[in-house]
């Protein structure tokens, strides 16, 4: 589970991460010998998705980010959550 501002592709990548020089728990190397992910849900707050989908800022405006160089939108990572999911939750 994730919130905020993650971004679907790099929780995803975390099932494919390759544990250099360790065998894990009974022998896993990666979080895929142990679990598979199934299913990615995204939680849309329908009060709030029209007036944030609509603004140009930033996500360095708004949130803290890794990369203060990122130059992506509050709404170019909304879109990216919703079409990684395969479902959907309006709240």
């Amino acid at each position: 589970e994730s919130t905020g501002i993650s971004e679907p592709l790099q929780v995803a990548e975390t099932f494919t991460f390759q544990v250099p020089g360790s065998n894990g728990a009974a022998g896993a190397s990666q979080l895929t010998d142990m679990a598979r992910l199934d299913t990615c849900v995204t939680v849309i707050d329908a009060v709030n998705f029209d007036s944030t989908f609509e603004t140009a800022d930033f996500l360095r405006d708004r949130f803290e980010v890794d990369n203060a160089e990122d130059l992506r939108t509050v709404a170019e990572l909304m879109v990216d959550q919703i079409e990684f999911a395969n479902v959907i939750v309006v709240n």
